[in-house]
């Protein structure tokens, strides 16, 4: 893979560009919202301190240049203080949070390497705009991502290739001197004036029927720089998965429902069984059973040829009638 090796730039060293240039690098930002990633929590505040800050809470000398004044802005404001600079802005940022990076052991969290990755992006960004040229995208949904490139009016940009990682997890295509070409480590043209490549994400079909998209790395060399985005795994659910999650959910509902009723229809005939037998009889003047209260021993007089069984047998009777004195329980 060609690529262009890049080198951080000190704030003293990087030349004045127009707002508008600037302002191209300020929407990729929105790559952090695309990922419902806050720029308050810490995965956002804990990537700005490693791309910006030395762990002794000193500012790296590319934090607080040229076109980073939208990265300050979204840190809150009890880290920042109130400064006249972004520079100063940085600086008090790097020594308030340095105390919060350090307390606690720090785990590297997905969030938050999605976060390191689109600052980079835009600090890949800013360092080309500053030549007069652009580079950007913008992610219109998770299956997609459109680059744009402009040459400046007095530095002319150049496309050396595009480098996608895993090579197999999206298509690029974009207009080439007016025909629809596939865009791909062989491509090289130069910008006149600007050009646009889309970049179709290609799904794994799961046996749920949802689609997931890989980890994608896409990297596009230029004579300026590398400009490289980062696309986390995503995956997404079919049209109609949702509707059938909710029939399913309405038939355990209604399943839950009658459910419900039969043991409720069960708890009132036992009920009606508690209210009509409160009494029982225990053979061989055993113990009662849980829930039931000994009334003690009763006599029975049992005829001689049905006695088979022994109910606490007791003495004679007559010659065809014998005693028996089971245990009497009530409930």
């Amino acid at each position: 893979m060609k690529t262009e090796k890049i080198f951080s730039l000190s704030l003293a060293f990087i030349p004045l560009f127009s707002f508008a240039d600037m302002n191209s690098c300020v929407g990729l930002a929105n790559t952090l919202k695309e990922y419902n990633i806050s720029s308050q929590s810490s995965a956002f505040l804990n990537s700005a301190f490693d791309q910006y800050c030395d762990q002794s809470g000193a500012t790296r000398s590319s934090g607080g240049g040229i076109g980073l004044d939208m990265v300050i802005k979204a840190i809150p404001i009890k880290f920042t203080g109130s400064y006249s600079s972004t520079e100063e802005g940085f600086r008090n940022f790097c020594k308030n949070y340095s105390s919060v990076a350090t307390a606690a052991e720090r785990k590297f969290s997905y969030e938050e390497k999605i976060a390191t990755k689109s600052l980079e992006t835009i600090d890949s960004c800013l360092r080309i705009a500053a030549t007069g040229a652009v580079v950007t995208h913008e992610i219109p949904n998770a299956k997609s991502v459109v680059f744009y490139l402009q040459s400046g009016s007095a530095t002319k940009l150049e496309l050396k290739g595009l480098f996608p990682t895993p090579d197999d997890g999206v298509l690029c295509k974009s207009q080439v001197e007016g025909q629809l070409k596939n865009i791909t480590e062989e491509t090289y043209t130069k910008v006149e004036p600007s050009i646009s490549i889309s970049c179709s994400r290609i799904a794994k079909a799961q046996s749920s029927g949802a689609k997931t998209y890989e980890e994608q790395v896409i990297t596009l060399a230029t004579n300026l720089g590398n400009y490289t985005v980062f696309l986390p795994q995503d995956e997404r659910m079919p049209i109609d998965m949702a509707q059938n999650i909710s029939n399913r959910v309405d038939k355990l509902e209604a399943s839950n429902f009658e459910l419900s009723a039969k043991t409720l229809s069960l708890e009132n005939d036992s009920n009606k069984e508690k209210v009509a037998l409160k009494f029982v009889v225990v053979t061989n003047a055993e113990n009662c059973p849980d829930g039931w209260t000994s009334q003690g021993l009763v006599g029975w007089i049992m005829h001689n040829p049905d006695y088979s069984n022994n109910v606490g047998k007791g003495g004679r009777f007559n010659d065809d009638w014998t005693w028996t004195h089971p245990r009497l329980c009530k409930r």
